[in-house]
């Protein structure tokens, strides 16, 4: 896999480094286009939802979250995704990003105190040749991020 391509780059973020236990963390993942040239993406974005690759559907992002050295184990949600379509691609212009914002709580528990690593990947293989496109396929991978989850007081 690929931390970044000269093409397309993600990004990871979260609008806090620090949350209490069983609060919602929100982390957004931003592509964006790194050539000089327009480049067409897959903007569904969809998660993997299952703990493991049971061919469920059709995914483009994944998340890993670690806990000191042991990796998170990911909660089964199903969901349901519509079929593809033209409509599932957009162009980005050049230093243009699309962003797509996942509440990670909703995928992995992370209801013990202290921290936790992020990384993201995104992953294209449709090359939406069927709809006259020439799309950006591969794989890239994020920065990784860092949040602390602490135990709040008890007054």
């Amino acid at each position: 896999m690929v931390r970044n391509n000269k093409r397309l780059s993600a990004h990871l973020s979260v609008p806090e480094t620090d949350y209490a236990v069983g609060e919602d963390i929100i982390v957004t993942l931003s592509l964006r286009n790194e050539s000089a040239n327009p480049l067409i993406i897959n903007r569904r974005c969809g998660i993997r939802s299952f703990p493991f690759d049971l061919s469920k559907g059709p995914w483009e992002v994944d998340f890993e979250v670690t806990f000191g050295q042991v990796n998170c184990l990911r909660m089964g949600v199903i969901i349901e995704r519509k079929p593809g379509d033209a409509d599932d691609f957009i162009r980005l212009d050049s230093g243009a990003e699309y962003v797509c914002q996942y509440k990670i709580t909703n995928y992995f528990k992370m209801k013990s105190p202290g921290t936790y690593s992020i990384v993201a990947s995104y992953q294209n293989s449709d090359d939406g040749h069927q709809y006259g496109l020439v799309v950006w396929t591969g794989e890239i991978i994020s920065n990784t991020i860092n949040i602390k989850v602490i135990q709040q007081e008890v007054q």
